[in-house]
């Protein structure tokens, strides 16, 4: 590139210089938008007598002649044509050693380097100034609105047309404020990201040479619907481009929800037997009021939240329909038996629980723009599977006890606690359910013994569980205690299950175990659920179980974090009686949270 000064002669003048003056021109290349204006500098530190100077301005590559300065004016005749009418000489500042060139309604074809020269007193002195770019700005986007689903990642558009980028900005746009997204900056990412946007926002690092600034945004979450401006700044211009993500909420929230909620009457016409007795209007009423809430509840999680009032008003309207509806059945039944218990928990008892959490979704959603929870099924599955599982059971056993191979139903059991760490939790009280049903229609305990051999099975092999699959172990010992609590003999724990159970649990309090926190985990909830029990069985058991305990925590480096909380809470757990005591509530369940 050439020197921003030179004291070197040219052949255009057969003047012989000598070193009377400096001319300076700028530190670098001018950057110039198309159509722009820009001052091409060139000055002396030594003002000069201004009827002795002259000077000519002249693009090197043609030597065309850009603006002549000679015997105190301007010649605008003698520059070339393409240059009428764009070019300003600064006559009134020569007296201070300014000889600056205004060049107007830049063209491409102005590109290029020129020669600012200056005579004086037979003294001829240079200065080159180039314009290395023509800077021309375009930014576009898609023009189009962008649709996501909650949890899925989506590409924002934006293409730049420019040599030179000086910053790059993605913010969105707010009613009171401009949230930043995504900065490039100095030719590199800036970590500036405001915190919902950090480490789920980037650029698409190779197309950037190619001007393509284009915004990934991964793992969409539902206050990330808005307007999003790309702003580009380059030599001295700026532009932006808008684009609009519109959430839809979650594609597999929506069909999985939808779908148990449409699922549900055909549900209840199924288990309408177990509710014999019950007027056939009266069912009738209850099916139509059911399917309507299905119906409604499918909009709902459809997304259109614009028709939130509506919808909140219609929900208490359906709710209070279906709650007569459900009184009228209970004055028609003088006895309700546990399948009738059954019939209205799974048909009115879970709709007007889920329908309360999911209207208490919808308005923090309207209100606050956010919600409880990021996925609707955390409210409505659990209940609604633990009340499907229940019912496919207790239908078979209560209406055709003498039909139903209860060895088969055990070993169901034992299989999907041993698959599902949540039914694992959950299976005794379902055990418990059975064991009752068939001691009061057979007198028989055919699914118990079998229950508890399938269990003796299970534990002898425990250790190759454990070295097969650490959740498939974790299920065992939760499914064994989970018996244990619900199974009773004479409302005392059965005595065949005590060791068993330590057994389990002191597996779980091994070194190996305690630097695993999915077993430390199950080991701290088995014992909250049941330590008490234990204890008062075998105190000298539960003394050395807590002594490992200790131990570990103690003496054992190579504990996790939260494994070592883990075990410190359940120290102060039995220390304080099997409870704790509001401030250590607080302190491991509240700051936890926090």
């Amino acid at each position: 590139m050439p020197s921003a000064s030179s004291t070197s002669a040219t052949a255009d003048d057969d003047i012989p210089y000598t070193l009377g003056f400096i001319v300076r021109g700028p530190s670098g290349p001018l950057v110039v938008p198309l159509g722009g204006s820009v001052i091409l500098p060139c000055y002396v530190e030594t003002p000069l007598v201004a009827e002795e100077v002259k000077v000519v301005w002249k693009k090197t590559d043609s030597e065309t002649l850009v603006h002549l300065y000679e015997d105190g004016e301007s010649r605008p005749e003698a520059q070339h044509k393409d240059y009428h009418d764009r070019v300003h000489f600064f006559t009134d500042q020569i007296q201070h050693g300014n000889f600056s060139l205004l060049l107007k309604n830049m063209r491409a074809e102005d590109k290029g380097v020129y020669r600012c020269k200056v005579y004086s007193q037979q003294v001829a002195k240079k200065t080159l100034v180039e314009i290395k770019y023509l800077e021309r700005l375009l930014v576009s986007g898609s023009g189009q609105s962008v649709s996501a689903y909650v949890g899925e990642d989506v590409t924002l558009n934006c293409s730049v047309t420019a040599e030179v980028i000086e910053e790059v900005s993605w913010k969105k746009i707010d009613e009171d404020r401009h949230i930043q997204v995504l900065l490039y900056q100095n030719n590199k990412t800036s970590d500036s990201s405001d915190e919902r946007y950090r480490d789920r926002v980037e650029f698409f690092t190779a197309e950037i040479p190619k001007g393509n600034f284009s915004l990934r945004l991964k793992s969409v979450r539902t206050e990330d619907k808005g307007v999003y401006m790309c702003q580009v700044f380059a030599g001295g211009l700026s532009a932006n481009a808008t684009g609009v993500l519109v959430q839809l909420g979650s594609l597999y929230e929506t069909i999985s929800c939808c779908m148990l909620y449409i699922l549900g009457p055909l549900r209840l016409f199924w288990v309408t037997p177990l509710a014999t007795g019950f007027p056939a209007k009266i069912l009738k009423y209850v099916m139509t009021a059911h399917a309507d809430h299905a119906a409604l509840m499918a909009m709902m999680y459809s997304g259109l939240h614009c028709l939130y009032y509506l919808i909140w008003l219609m929900m208490i309207v359906m709710s209070g329909v279906m709650v007569y509806f459900y009184i009228m059945l209970m004055k028609n039944e003088k006895e309700l038996r546990m399948r009738n218990i059954l019939f209205l928990y799974g048909s009115a008892g879970l709709v007007l629980v889920n329908s309360f959490a999911l209207m208490t979704e919808l308005i923090r959603k309207a209100v606050y723009g956010e919600r409880l929870v990021g996925d609707l099924r955390i409210v409505a599955f659990p209940s609604e599977w633990l009340f499907t599982i229940a019912l496919l059971i207790l239908s078979i056993v209560v209406s055709y006890p003498g039909s139903v191979d209860l060895e088969k139903v055990s070993n169901v059991i034992v299989d999907q606690s041993l698959k599902d760490q949540i039914f694992s939790r959950e299976a005794g009280r379902i055990c418990y359910t059975i064991v009752q049903a068939e001691a009061k229609q057979t007198n028989g305990n055919v699914f118990r013994r079998n229950l508890l051999n399938r269990l003796q099975q299970e534990f002898k092999a425990r250790e190759e569980t454990r070295k097969r699959s650490t959740q498939e172990w974790v299920c065992l010992v939760s499914f064994i205690c989970n018996i244990f609590d619900y199974l009773k003999v004479n409302n005392m724990p059965m005595m065949a299950l005590v060791h068993p159970v330590y057994d389990c649990l002191f597996r779980l309090a091994q070194s190996d175990s305690l630097k695993n926190e999915e077993e430390v985990d199950c080991l701290v909830l088995q014992l909250h659920r049941i330590g008490d029990q234990l204890e008062k069985m075998n105190m000298q058991l539960m003394d050395e179980l807590f002594n490992l305990l200790r131990d570990g925590f103690l003496l054992q480096e190579d504990l996790s974090s939260m494994g070592r909380l883990l075990l410190l809470e359940i120290l102060e757990f039995r220390a304080g009686g099997w409870t704790l005591s509001e401030t250590a509530q607080k302190y491991y369940y509240s700051e936890v949270t926090d």
